[in-house]
């Protein structure tokens, strides 16, 4: 699991909208590529965020049927 978390931590893109920096994390970089490109005019350069969201895209063949989101919160800069 630490090695995990520890690629999560090294991936991940700033995007800025309304002043508010977000990280989107992964350790899928197909995924972040496609959110640099749909968000490209909002990337920021910057390092800190303000919200990080860790992100586990499914596999294509995954079917969504009724699972649930689940969203956590911590304090802390990122």
């Amino acid at each position: 699991m630490a090695n995990v978390t520890a690629a999560i931590q090294r991936s991940g893109v700033v995007v800025e909208i309304g002043g508010v920096p977000i990280r989107l994390r992964c350790d899928n970089g197909a995924f972040l590529d496609q959110m640099e490109e749909r968000y490209a005019g909002y990337v920021s350069p910057s390092s800190g965020a303000r919200f990080i969201f860790d992100i586990q895209p499914a596999s294509p063949d995954t079917e969504s049927g009724d699972l649930e989101v689940q969203v956590s919160g911590s304090q802390g800069a990122g």
